[in-house]
């Protein structure tokens, strides 16, 4: 029983408190059920993302840092899809595709 119980705090304890804190567990607001268990599994999904970034030996290739909690990990991600998003644009403007086309394929309004 105190084996199961020091899981709880070493795995779904934390889980929850980063799941709620940084990968949007809490901002849930679909009425179905199907919808309510796809956004659990993509947080399912982020967390699991995360977490290989702060569990390596080293950082990733990217990282100017050793990323040691979910929010530093979470927050260079965001960084690096931003920094990825814009170099991707600027170079579709150069070759001439209008911000109107780049704005649609981004699924931007």
């Amino acid at each position: 029983m105190v084996k199961a119980y020091k899981r709880r705090w070493t795995g779904t304890e934390p889980f929850h408190r980063d799941g709620k804190q940084h990968l949007g567990m809490g901002e849930c607001q679909l009425r179905s059920g199907v919808g309510q268990t796809r956004h659990m599994y993509l947080v399912f999904l982020g967390y699991t993302a995360v977490m290989r970034h702060v569990r390596h030996d080293r950082a990733m290739d990217w990282a100017h840092i050793r990323l040691t909690t979910i929010g530093e990990s979470c927050r260079l991600i965001v960084r690096e899809t931003l920094a990825k998003t814009l170099a991707w644009a600027i170079e579709r403007s150069k070759e001439g595709v209008s911000l109107v086309d780049i704005k649609q394929q981004l699924a931007l309004p």
